[in-house]
C-alpha cells in the first residue's frame, strides 16, 4: 500500500533541513533525556531523527512508522552511523499491537 508518506519519504529530510538548527537541537535534547540502557519506542518516526538520537544512549530503540519508505531511510541512516541497537517496524500508531507495558 503506497501512502502519501511513502511518496514523500525521499524529500522528507530535505524539508527537515530547512529547520536544521531547530531539529538538531531537538534531537540533542532527546538524546540527553534518554536514560542509559533504556528501551525506547518511537512512533511515527519518519526517517528516524529522534530514534537515531535516542539510540546514542538507549539500550534498544524500536523505530516505527506507517510508511515503509520512511523506515528504509531510517535504516540507511542507522547503518551509516554504525548503530546496531535499533529495530524498525511498520506500525500504525493508532493501532499498536503491543500489550500495555511492553
Amino acid at each position: 500500500m503506497s501512502t502519501f508518506w511513502d511518496r514523500w519519504a525521499r524529500f522528507y529530510d530535505c524539508a527537515q533541513w530547512s529547520n536544521r538548527r531547530v531539529n538538531a537541537a531537538a534531537a540533542a535534547r532527546t538524546a540527553e533525556r534518554i536514560p542509559a540502557g533504556a528501551r525506547v519506542l518511537d512512533c511515527a518516526a519518519g526517517t528516524g531523527l529522534f530514534s537515531l538520537a535516542a539510540a546514542e544512549q538507549a539500550g534498544f530503540v524500536l523505530c516505527t512508522d506507517l510508511s515503509e519508505a520512511m523506515l528504509e531511510q531510517a535504516r540507511r541512516k542507522a547503518r551509516r552511523r554504525g548503530l546496531a541497537n535499533l529495530d524498525f517496524a511498520r506500525r500504525d500508531l493508532t493501532a499498536l499491537p503491543d500489550p500495555d507495558g511492553a
